[in-house]
């Protein structure tokens, strides 16, 4: 019996959570705001996709670590390049991409910080003098 009182007591506050989120946050919210909100957010992944292509196809820029975020078309680039140069280029590659209104470059110039490629590189220059000395 007790057990059977306590279930209803549960189902009873189930109800009223559902009552009341009904009435208090779903009833009350707009589907206008909703259908806005869901436009600006693809139109900012839209945008940090174009951007991140857009590295991907620039030599230089490919081979950096460079985190990118975009909210109201304002993209902001965060990361470590190698160089002043690289950290101007991947700005200027930004900047020159579709949907990018503006851009907050972020980056911090680290001489130790190295590209993705670069001990990927390093490692096959190293196993091709190997290579070379072993005569193979």
């Amino acid at each position: 019996m007790r057990r059977r009182s306590m279930m209803g007591s549960l189902l009873a506050l189930l109800l009223v959570a559902g009552v009341a989120y009904y009435f208090y946050g779903y009833r009350n919210r707009s589907i206008t705001a909703d259908v806005n909100s869901v436009e600006e957010r693809s139109a900012d992944i839209a945008t940090t996709a174009a951007v991140k292509a857009a590295f991907m196809l620039n030599s230089r820029a490919s081979s950096l670590d460079i985190k990118v975020e975009t909210k109201d078309n304002i993209v902001t680039l965060s990361g470590e390049v190698p160089n002043a140069e690289d950290s101007r280029t991947v700005e200027e590659i930004a900047r020159g991409t579709k949907g990018v209104t503006r851009v907050i470059n972020k980056l911090s110039v680290n001489s130790k910080a190295e590209a993705h490629g670069d001990k990927n590189d390093k490692q096959k220059i190293r196993d091709k003098k190997q290579r070379e000395r072993n005569g193979s």
